[in-house]
């Protein structure tokens, strides 16, 4: 279990909470984190690596002043499987996680955040991003978009998942703002 402590003073650190990576790759399983508190990726930030994340349970005591509440990942390939994940950004986007690039595909997870800009629960602008049998819920600020999902660019897949309590002034579930967006067997 990684643990952050119970009262922060001065800044966090730039970048991940518990974890921040560059190099060969990252596989993180049946871990948890609580309390984790960056400027970027509260729990995790990784970049130009392959990152596999399984059974991880991240809570939402993780946040991040700027992007990624719990997750900033760039590079990948990124594979999140049978996780619980939870996030908020103060002043940025993706309150759970935030793709700057690469492909990452998430699979029969959990995912819950808020943020103050796009992308309550996952600000993508990724390459590839595909989502299948995942519960998503998010908000973001009355004037920004999308309350569980915001891509701004690349190719975006939701599958048979399911989006509910999202909150956005655009977009409520999910702002396509570029790429291609494909839902199959999927509800809102």
């Amino acid at each position: 279990r990684f643990e952050g402590p119970p009262n922060l003073v001065g800044y966090p650190p730039l970048r991940g909470g518990a974890i921040q990576g560059s190099g060969d790759g990252l596989v993180v399983e049946d871990c948890s984190f609580a309390r984790c508190r960056a400027v970027e990726g509260g729990a995790i930030h990784s970049t130009n690596q392959p990152v596999t994340l399984t059974r991880v349970r991240i809570e939402a005591n993780c946040s991040a002043s700027y992007h990624g509440g719990a997750l900033w990942l760039d590079g990948g390939p990124v594979q999140i499987d049978d996780c619980e994940l939870r996030g908020f950004a103060l002043y940025g986007a993706g309150g759970v996680a935030y793709f700057a690039g690469g492909s990452a595909s998430i699979l029969r997870t959990s995912l819950a955040g808020s943020s103050f800009d796009g992308g309550g629960a996952i600000y993508t602008s990724a390459a590839v991003l595909s989502l299948r049998d995942c519960d998503v819920t998010g908000s973001s600020r009355e004037d920004y978009y999308g309350g569980g999902l915001h891509q701004a660019t690349g190719d975006l897949v939701v599958d048979s998942s399911t989006l509910h309590d999202c909150s956005a002034i655009r977009g409520g579930a999910i702002w396509s703002q570029g790429g291609t967006l494909q839902i199959v067997d999927s509800s809102f």
